[in-house]
């Protein structure tokens, strides 16, 4: 009877290891994936060298809009006077193509 409960006890013990094993695993994964998700922050120099590229470029139609980075697009409404703060991209292209009709 003892070799059963000692058997029944090892193997649940073994379980209980796999599954914090594979907790310890995702957690693992998530900071490697969070660490290299980490952007670069631009200084003001760079902001402002990409703003004065974007506003040589004004109007812009659709298209260009389209192939613009999001931190681009970001700084191009920022120059026009839009807050795009929580803004989705859609939404940001269409600020700053009505901004430019006026």
């Amino acid at each position: 009877m003892t070799t059963t409960n000692e058997n029944t006890s090892i193997d649940t013990r073994l379980s209980a290891l796999e599954i914090r094993m594979a907790s310890v695993e995702a957690l693992l994964n998530n900071l490697a994936r969070s660490s290299s998700r980490k952007t670069k922050k631009l200084s003001n120099e760079e902001k402002e060298r990409i703003k004065a590229k974007l506003l040589k470029g004004v109007p812009y139609d659709n298209k260009k809009l389209e192939k613009l980075t999001s931190i681009e697009l970001k700084i191009l409404a920022s120059a026009l006077g839009i807050n795009s703060f929580g803004m989705k991209r859609v939404d940001i292209v269409k600020a700053v193509l009505s901004k430019q009709k006026k």
